[in-house]
């Protein structure tokens, strides 16, 4: 019980720091933000990661500060003069769409790779209306 709460510690502590370089990065491109990341929005998605693996992000991809993030990120990692801190280029690209018709969740996943496409779907009907 104690390592699993120390192991959330760490999780939670190591993407603090993350998003925060994240952030400093992209304060290079768009110096009209504030300088010190919203606390509150900072604490949402370290929890909503930490808990679940993924996040919402409000404002839209690029427009939110998850977007911003994830932008200054990539900005480093073009910068970074170090082939070992450098991340690899993408071998392709994965899609999830997500929604829900008449509260029933409908799926759709999609990769596209330089040699191969898949798409495969997910989706849920209801037996009263057949």
């Amino acid at each position: 019980m104690l390592a699993d709460s120390e192991m959330l510690c760490a999780k939670a502590d190591a993407l603090r720091e993350q998003l925060d370089y994240g952030y400093r990065n992209y304060l290079k491109i768009d110096s009209s933000l504030p300088v010190q990341m919203p606390k509150a929005e900072l604490g949402e998605m370290i929890a909503s990661l930490v808990e679940g693996g993924e996040m919402h992000l409000k404002g839209g991809g690029s427009r939110g500060l998850g977007g911003k993030i994830v932008q200054g990120l990539l900005l480093a990692n073009q910068e970074s003069p170090s082939k070992k801190e450098k991340l690899p280029p993408p071998i392709g690209r994965e899609f999830i769409l997500r929604t829900q018709i008449s509260g029933l969740p409908q799926r759709m996943y999609g990769v596209l790779a330089q040699d191969e496409f898949r798409i495969a779907g997910a989706f849920t009907n209801f037996a009263a209306y057949h």
